[in-house]
């Protein structure tokens, strides 16, 4: 493919597409490898919008659903040059607002994909391929990509990529060109949302619906503001972080966390007997992993289980003390088969329900 301005020699030393008003807001690929249509998505809304004056979201999910040709195989991968001669050979694509994402594969909509909102040709595409170009005018052999998740993923400054065609893999949509190796200038701070963003991609956190993120959205924008208000005080000798809780009010995290169901009394009226109750002499502290009596940790996750959890923790611990073989034991078999008195699964229970469950059944799966 010829390149129209492969004699330019008088380019900027640096280009942000989005101060020309070329660049659509941050989008969410979720759990689905589709970055490829993604960045051709990113590519046609930026040519688009220079052609024609009208920046409009387009549908990253046509191209999921729809092209399959070539390599191009939705969730499972692809190649942008691919994406762009489907557009191309479709004479446009839908706008997201016609072909929403799903982060899934799907069907494609043959009704919603012969809607055109714009479409670009293959004159067009030498804009594509602009980066790869000007690089070489000016005998860098590397060009550096400022990026957006310079916080979550710890990288600073600058990300340096090779002068060469296997950066489409890494299927980056390029909002800021820097042709300089001496370029060290960040991008803006994140907006609420985009952090938001950043954390569900990190965290793995996909919603059902758009009321649902943005109801989730601010609860973590008000989780997030008290956590840095909190650790700007200074007041306590630790500090508060965003974690993988951070978009749960302090009742869901509650009912999700306080599985114990806390007796007003003693639970049962039966005494027994403790063989120890005569020795004196103990030691200040304990540490059982240092006896080789703890399991690595687990997660719980949102089920009210803890009571199963800490049930299964001291027989793990009990069986090595008495075998010498430290075994990971089902904390899922207490929460589906415990049912006696108030164990109700992930509603909450006893740990003294879940012993007597273990003993009844005289052994534990692992």
């Amino acid at each position: 493919m010829s390149f129209r301005y492969e004699n330019v020699t008088a380019v900027p030393s640096c280009m942000d597409w989005r101060k020309k008003g070329a660049v659509t807001p941050v989008k969410d690929q979720g759990q689905c490898g589709s970055c490829w249509a993604f960045s051709t998505i990113a590519a046609t809304e930026g040519i688009n919008q220079l052609t024609t004056g009208k920046l409009i979201s387009l549908s990253e999910q046509e191209l999921v659903d729809c092209d399959k040709a070539g390599e191009d195989q939705g969730c499972e991968g692809g190649y942008m040059e691919d994406g762009f001669e489907f557009i191309v050979k479709n004479k446009g694509i839908a706008t997201e607002a016609a072909y929403p994402y799903d982060a899934a594969d799907g069907t494609c909509n043959s009704q919603e994909e012969a809607s055109h909102a714009a479409k670009i040709t293959s004159t067009a595409l030498n804009m594509v391929f602009q980066v790869i170009t000007v690089c070489p005018l000016r005998k860098v052999q590397v060009f550096y990509l400022d990026i957006d998740l310079v916080k979550n993923f710890k990288l600073k400054g600058t990300m340096a990529l090779p002068l060469e065609r296997k950066i489409i893999y890494a299927a980056l949509m390029i909002i800021g060109m820097w042709a300089s190796q001496a370029s060290s200038r960040t991008l803006q701070e994140a907006t609420m949302s985009e952090r938001h963003k950043q954390w569900m991609v990190r965290y793995g956190r996909i919603y059902k619906d758009n009321a649902e993120k943005e109801r989730r959205l601010s609860i973590f924008k008000d989780n997030v503001e008290f956590i840095e208000s909190f650790n700007n005080l200074g007041t306590k000798p630790y500090k508060l972080s965003i974690n993988e809780f951070t978009d749960q009010t302090n009742e869901e995290f509650q009912a999700s966390r306080n599985g114990y169901k806390m007796p007003l009394g003693p639970k049962s009226s039966q005494v027994l007997s403790f063989k120890y109750e005569n020795v004196t002499a103990v030691p200040s502290s304990m540490d059982w992993r240092k006896k080789g009596a703890v399991t690595s940790v687990k997660d719980q996750g949102q089920c009210g289980s803890c009571w199963a959890f800490s049930a299964i923790a001291a027989t793990e611990g009990i069986n090595q003390l008495t075998t010498g073989k430290l075994i990971s034991l089902s904390e899922q078999e207490l929460v589906d088969c415990d049912k006696t008195g108030e164990d109700q699964g992930c509603e909450g229970g006893y740990m003294e329900d879940g012993f007597e469950f273990i003993i009844k059944k005289q052994r534990h799966c692992l």
